[in-house]
C-alpha cells in the first residue's frame, strides 16, 4: 500500500456499533457518545500533526471510519485494592493468566477502515481490542483504561500512516 499520494484526511465521526448482547452493557447513550467523541478527539489530535483534515472527499484524501464495538469501564476501587493487596494481586494475576484480562480493569474494542476519498478503494482495515493493566496510578476514573486505548490507537494509526507514506522521522 503506497499512501504517499495522500496529504489530506476526512475523519468521519466515531460511531458506536452495539452488535453483541454484552457490548456497552450498562453504559448510557450519553456515556457512549462521550466515549465516541473522546476517541474522535484523540484521533484528530494525532492525525492533524501530519495531515490536513478536511470536510470533503476528493483527490489526495483518505477517508477514515472508526467504530467502537465494545467498552467496559474499570472498577477503580477494586482495581486499586487488587493491585496493592498481596492476596488481591495474586487472584487478579491468576485470573489474568487464565482469561487474558486482569480483574477490575477496563477494556475496549474498535474497528477502522481507511479508503480512497475519490473511488472508495480499501487502503487498510483493522480490528483491535485493548485491556487495561494493573497499576496504582491512573485508577481514579473508571474510563482511564479505555482512554489509554484511544490514545494508543490514535498514535498507532498516525505512525502507520506515516511509515506507509514513506516519510522519514516517524
Amino acid at each position: 500500500m503506497n499512501l504517499a499520494k495522500y496529504d489530506k484526511i476526512h475523519l468521519d465521526p466515531v460511531t458506536i456499533w452495539m452488535s453483541g448482547k454484552s457490548a456497552f452493557e450498562g453504559i448510557s447513550a450519553e456515556d457512549r457518545q462521550k466515549l465516541a467523541d473522546d476517541f474522535y478527539t484523540a484521533l484528530h489530535k494525532e492525525l492533524s500533526q501530519d495531515y490536513r483534515l478536511v470536510d470533503q472527499l476528493g483527490p489526495g484524501v483518505m477517508r477514515i471510519q472508526v467504530a467502537l464495538t465494545d467498552a467496559k469501564g474499570s472498577s477503580p476501587v477494586m482495581d486499586t485494592i487488587s493491585t496493592v493487596m498481596p492476596i488481591g494481586l495474586a487472584i487478579s494475576q491468576t485470573k489474568g493468566l487464565i482469561t487474558g484480562k486482569p480483574s477490575f480493569v477496563g477494556e475496549t474494542q474498535a474497528e477502522a477502515k481507511v479508503t480512497d476519498g475519490t473511488n472508495g478503494q480499501l487502503l487498510a482495515a483493522a480490528i483491535d481490542r485493548r485491556v487495561g493493566g494493573k497499576s496504582v496510578s491512573g485508577t481514579t476514573d473508571s474510563w482511564d483504561d479505555v482512554h489509554a486505548a484511544f490514545e494508543y490507537w490514535a498514535k498507532q494509526l498516525q505512525y502507520r500512516l506515516c511509515t506507509e507514506s514513506g516519510r522519514q522521522g516517524c
